[in-house]
């Protein structure tokens, strides 16, 4: 159920649904950023609904983030790690095409509580995925 939560919050970004998204996050949701090597900053965090709106629609405005592309999905206990390809393009420095990502969900019962982003997250730990009935 997990898994499937965090596909559909990836689908309606990528559908502009950003209401959608909010309804798969926790009210008091912490968004953590990455730095500029590509390291999770707690220095770039949005906390609760209203931050985490700013958060995505800077996303897609902002930076020109168009769509994310899931790589895998991986089910570590009661964590979904995401690697992701951000595609888009961002006008102000020229930059065009996909930037790898893992991004890390934890929850609060059915809901998103916090997703970490590392931009250079190839090199994390690789998860075992474990057999989990609810991750479907």
């Amino acid at each position: 159920m997990r898994k499937k939560l965090v596909r559909t919050a990836y689908t309606a970004f990528n559908n502009g649904d950003l209401e959608q998204v909010l309804s798969s996050l926790h009210p008091e949701v912490e968004i953590v950023g990455a730095d500029e090597v590509g390291r999770l900053n707690e220095n770039e965090v949005w906390r609760g609904h209203e931050e985490a709106l700013r958060f995505y629609e800077g996303l897609r405005n902002e930076i020109g983030l168009r769509w994310i592309e899931i790589v895998k999905l991986e089910v570590n206990g009661d964590v979904v790690v995401a690697t992701v390809l951000l595609h888009g393009e961002h006008k102000a420095s020229g930059w065009s095409g996909a930037v790898p990502a893992v991004r890390r969900h934890t929850f609060d019962g059915d809901l998103i509580r916090r997703v970490e982003t590392y931009r250079k997250g190839w090199d994390l730990p690789s998860f075992e995925e474990k057999d989990d009935p609810s991750s479907s």
